[in-house]
């Protein structure tokens, strides 16, 4: 957690001069004001992952030793990326708008969501007994938050940070076909041949460039090992990789 927390901190403090002494409140608001500079705009989602940091360790422990730092960690950052997607303080139909603190409460409200949801897949799984869960379609009720159809939107998305979260979850065959997708091959966006091309990228490549892509740029901790897994693939396994990674970016950077 010290890497991440590093991380987003050097980000932050780099580009938003006083962020600490900003309300978490307001540092959405600046972040939808300054939404179309990319530099800006993540640091201040840098800034609010901050603010919301101690969040990842309460609901570690709230989850009772069944939710892991990352679990935790990865539940905040999609919180953060969802209250800023749906805006719901700027919704003028949702009972939040123009609430001075309606994204902390968006917030809570999904960290919430995610601990109570991870409770019931692992009562689903492991048939854990005794578990009185809160329904999550109740929670989500509250803010009629809803699944759209997503498009990737390359111009509106915080990349760094995403494809950064995606290596240290060790998905580092997601990381670089975001890369791939994101940086070295725009015109695949919604094109046919995205999955092919995406193989043929990483085939193509050496090691030691996909690792450089992970280590350098993304500065991930990734092996050599991790890259060999990925290049020994055989093409059926790297094919549907590719196309659950694709899955998996539309999910966190559309619209």
């Amino acid at each position: 957690m010290d890497n991440n927390y590093n991380f987003y901190k050097e980000i932050a403090d780099s580009r938003i001069s006083g962020w600490r002494a900003i309300d978490k409140n307001e540092l959405f608001n600046l972040y939808i004001k300054n939404e179309n500079n990319q530099y800006i705009r993540e640091g201040y989602f840098a800034a609010i992952l901050l603010k919301y940091w101690n969040l990842i360790n309460s609901k570690r422990i709230m989850s009772c030793g069944y939710a892991t730092y990352d679990d935790c960690y990865n539940w905040l950052v999609d919180s953060i990326y969802t209250a800023l997607k749906e805006r719901k303080w700027k919704d003028s139909s949702n009972k939040l708008f123009m609430d001075k603190k309606g994204p902390d409460k968006v917030v809570n409200k999904l960290m919430k969501t995610h601990l109570v949801t991870h409770f019931q897949v692992i009562k689903k799984d492991k048939r854990i007994a005794n578990m009185n869960l809160e329904s999550t379609d109740d929670m989500n009720e509250d803010f009629n938050f809803e699944v759209p159809d997503i498009d990737i939107d390359i111009e509106n998305s915080d990349i760094l940070p995403m494809i950064h979260t995606l290596c240290l979850k060790r998905d580092y065959l997601s990381a670089i076909v975001a890369h791939i997708v994101c940086f070295d091959s725009k015109e695949l966006l919604g094109a046919e041949n995205v999955v092919p091309e995406c193989v043929a990228y990483i085939r193509e490549s050496t090691e030691s460039y996909l690792t450089h892509i992970l280590a350098d740029i993304y500065r991930s901790n990734v092996l050599k090992d991790d890259i060999s897994k990925i290049k020994n693939m055989d093409n059926l396994s790297l094919k549907r990789g590719v196309q659950y990674s694709i899955y998996i970016l539309s999910k966190a950077i559309g619209d």
